[in-house]
């Protein structure tokens, strides 16, 4: 099982994205934003369930979950800022499409 090591945010600006105190070159630069990661490190469940190296198996916790959310929340607010108030319209929660704005979901 992967351990839940922490929940990152991510920002991703002019095509760098802040990882760690270093600034990586995006290789897909989809504009500014804040995304948010999880850093799961690899277990001995994972190989004694015989997985490929590059996989993990996960189980997130309830608190984990909580946490995710906040992350997830944050994320949005931190994007709306970076884009000066311009919303969105690609993700899975979009602000810019048909109109929603970032109060349609508060």
């Amino acid at each position: 099982m992967g351990v839940l090591k922490r929940i990152c945010l991510i920002p991703r600006v002019n095509e760098h994205f802040a990882f760690d105190g270093r600034f990586v070159k995006s290789v897909h630069g989809h504009g500014d934003g804040v995304g948010v990661g999880l850093l799961i490190e690899r277990s001995v469940l994972d190989r004694d369930l015989q997985l490929p190296n590059n996989q993990v198996l996960v189980f997130v916790t309830w608190d984990d979950f909580k946490e995710l959310h906040e992350a997830l929340d944050i994320s949005d607010r931190e994007t709306l800022k970076l884009r000066k108030g311009k919303g969105w319209s690609s993700g899975p929660r979009p602000f810019g499409k048909k109109g929603l704005k970032v109060a349609d979901f508060v």
